[in-house]
């Protein structure tokens, strides 16, 4: 286990929030959706470093799981699609930690585990107290526009 690799997790977590914040990117209900999307697909790209199709295969499926996840958050209103992401994310580190009983990619970094979990973690934390911050939504029809 890499103490190290968790320590700068962490740190790049609380810094991509920061940035979110103070880029004003946090009032955007489509911005969270698109951090699990890009996170998401991360392990594909360690499998096309391979040259494994099989194993760039497997995680596709994976990925697309999580995809459909942020993508069926963004037509969620925004304390709903931060819950959704948040257990998106908070999915994505447990699946970093358990994904060599799965299958192996020999192409992800032997300290990608403790960092991605430790990053996830952070991410879907902070959604979750940001949810829970906000008042309660009027329900928003398909297709409307959320106002503010």
């Amino acid at each position: 286990m890499s103490i190290f690799a968790i320590i700068c997790a962490i740190v790049l977590a609380v810094g991509l929030v920061v940035y979110l914040h103070v880029a004003n990117w946090i009032k955007y209900r489509f911005t969270f959706p698109i951090v699990l999307g890009l996170f998401a697909v991360t392990n594909d790209v360690f499998a096309v470093v391979t040259g494994d199709l099989q194993v760039l295969a497997q995680e596709v499926v994976i990925s697309a799981g999580f995809l459909l996840i942020a993508l069926l958050s963004s037509f969620t209103q925004r304390v709903s699609s931060w819950l959704i992401v948040a257990m998106g994310l908070l999915s994505l580190g447990l699946y970093s930690i358990v994904h060599d009983s799965f299958f192996i990619n020999s192409g992800i970094p032997q300290w990608w585990p403790e960092f991605s979990a430790a990053f996830y973690v952070v991410l879907g934390g902070y959604l979750v107290l940001q949810a829970l911050k906000q008042e309660p939504e009027q329900p928003m029809l398909f297709g409307e526009s959320e106002k503010g």
